[in-house]
């Protein structure tokens, strides 16, 4: 899928979440444009903030504050 592709999915998605204070996630999930693609796994993988904020160890420990 091209990357306008997805941000035409996605944005619409946002702005409900945003709106109508829904979880982003729920509306992921509920939308089969998405789902054709992703499967509820990868959706899972995609909102895992593990993977994100793995080396913030690493940057306060550069930064001394360890």
């Amino acid at each position: 899928m091209s990357r306008e592709k997805a941000y035409d999915l996605i944005q619409p998605l946002t702005a409900r979440s945003w709106d109508h204070h829904l979880m982003f996630k729920d509306l992921v999930l509920k939308s089969k444009d998405i789902t054709d693609t992703l499967s509820p796994e990868e959706i899972d993988d995609a909102f895992d903030y593990h993977y994100h904020l793995r080396n913030v160890d690493l940057i306060f420990k550069r930064a001394g504050l360890e």
